[in-house]
């Protein structure tokens, strides 16, 4: 029995009749779409294991972040809005990331009320140059780099 044959003959009854005696076929077939069904699921997870990898680790780090168990949902529902956002604006959001660290950088320890008007001033302006530190398309070029490194290393073809 082969994949096809075996959710025909499933399909079939249980299109057209609404109760129905099983039979040892109806087993086999069932039993065979289970386990093709599960034969799927463990090469695809085999095939990427270094996705998967990193799935569960900021799988992990959501069910810390949340305190909640693998019984709740909120970490998988945090985990597919990353999956479905464009790669272009996870690039984007790196970026902001790393400007925004960079100004919080510049500005930690400074006190602006022991300042003069004119170092305000300047420092006011150092913090919005600390925010173009870092342009999208170097971080998307370095961010690709790192990918293509990861995947060659530690991906499935190594």
């Amino acid at each position: 029995m082969n994949l096809n044959q075996a959710v025909k003959r499933l399909s079939w009854k249980f299109r057209n009749q609404k109760t129905f005696k099983v039979y040892r076929d109806d087993i086999e077939a069932w039993n065979f779409i289970l386990e093709a069904l599960n034969s799927h699921v463990d090469s695809r997870v085999s095939k990427n294991q270094i996705a998967g990898k990193f799935i569960i680790e900021y799988y992990k780090q959501l069910i810390q972040f949340y305190d909640t168990d693998v019984f709740d949902d909120i970490p998988i529902k945090e985990l597919a809005k990353i999956a479905e956002k464009p790669l272009e604006r996870h690039f984007d959001d790196f970026t902001s990331f790393l400007n925004n660290r960079e100004q919080i950088r510049i500005s930690e320890g400074i006190e602006l009320s022991k300042m003069s008007r004119d170092e305000v001033k300047a420092h006011l302006q150092s913090i919005e140059e600390a925010g173009r530190s870092f342009s999208k398309g170097e971080v998307k070029k370095n961010s690709i780099q790192i990918i293509s490194e990861t995947l060659r290393k530690y991906g499935q073809d190594s």
